[in-house]
């Protein structure tokens, strides 16, 4: 640390000076190359091993100003790892210079996706409620943050850790074309969640669609949507509901061919022995009649709905398949 002191204290060195090259003292205001397959490494066992302050620009100015500008023409720009659990990378906005809408930490990658690693691998701290704690932007067909964990520790350690102790958001994701969010959870524990919300007194998942749909559930073999509620609504529907487990079935009856039953082929689902099918006569053109019985056929994924008598014109009756 005495050489690098020294080093800095030459900053008067005027910037015209030739470039230090490997092996010489750090010089202020000019190129230092370490020399080819060389690093320049910097040790410290105080609360910083290196601290740079950049007091910039007047506010408003069109020029960004930057503590620390790191390029890389092949790999990352910085490179961050903790060996004791810490955070590898911490960032904080302060208010003083106009906090609303400044970034803690911005990474824009024109390329290959890129991932910032750590026991969390970016932790950002936003004062003003009105910044973003990390901000990360593609410009390309990759990805703006690509974080991955490893670790078998669901309780502590997040590929993404994010927070808001303001009335913010602690996670915008915004999207021209793509998925805003894509989380997989590739383990075979039941007990794993792809996404994890949780809300103690809000809402833990809201989905808004202009034309779309607001929430899409899906499964190939599982159940696509569990609503639970211990104590309050499972599910509340707010508006029309509309199930492909449902339609109306017409027995055409005549008067030269009385009918009193009509059978339905079942396409959108698989009846099993726990299936219930309900079914209510939708026309009041024959009176008297009422559906006397819905009979399920498993084998055949079929069910029949039978009159209690024969009718000698079409009778629409609505029918629904639940379980």
């Amino acid at each position: 640390m005495a050489g690098v002191a020294g080093a800095l204290a030459g900053a008067a060195v005027s910037a015209d000076a030739a470039s230090a090259a490997s092996g010489d003292p750090l010089i202020l205001g000019t190129t230092n190359d370490s020399g080819v397959d060389s690093d320049t490494s910097l040790l410290g066992n105080g609360p910083f091993a290196f601290s740079v302050h950049n007091g910039g620009p007047p506010l408003g100015h069109v020029q960004h100003s930057v503590a620390i500008n790191a390029t890389s023409d092949n790999d990352s720009g910085i490179w961050v790892s903790s060996l004791n659990g810490s955070p590898a990378l911490i960032a904080n906005v302060g208010t003083s210079g106009g906090g609303a809408g400044k970034v803690a930490v911005f990474g824009t990658d024109q390329g290959a996706p890129t991932s910032l690693a750590g026991s969390i691998g970016v932790d950002g701290v936003v004062v003003d409620k009105k910044g973003a704690g990390v901000a990360a932007q593609n410009e390309s067909a990759g990805n703006g943050l690509y974080a991955t964990t490893n670790s078998a520790d669901t309780d502590d350690t997040a590929a993404v850790y994010a927070t808001n102790a303001g009335t913010g958001t602690g996670v915008y994701a915004e999207s021209n074309g793509g998925s805003c969010v894509v989380a997989k959870d590739r383990s075979v524990d039941t007990g794993a969640y792809g996404v994890n919300a949780q809300s103690s007194g809000g809402t833990a998942v809201y989905g808004d669609s202009t034309d779309g749909t607001g929430v899409w559930a899906h499964t190939f073999d599982g159940t696509a949507l569990v609503a639970q509620g211990q104590f309050g609504t499972a599910i509340d529907v707010q508006g029309q509901a509309k199930f492909n487990t449902s339609g109306v079935a017409t027995v055409k009856g005549t008067v030269a061919t009385p009918k009193s039953s009509i059978r339905v082929n079942v396409t959108a689902t698989t009846l099993t022995t726990s299936s219930l099918v309900l079914a209510t006569i939708q026309t009041n053109n024959a009176p008297g009649v009422f559906v006397q019985s819905a009979v399920p056929n498993v084998a055949g994924n079929y069910f029949t709905i039978n009159l209690n008598q024969a009718v000698t014109k079409s009778v629409k009756v609505a029918w629904f398949v639940v379980n």
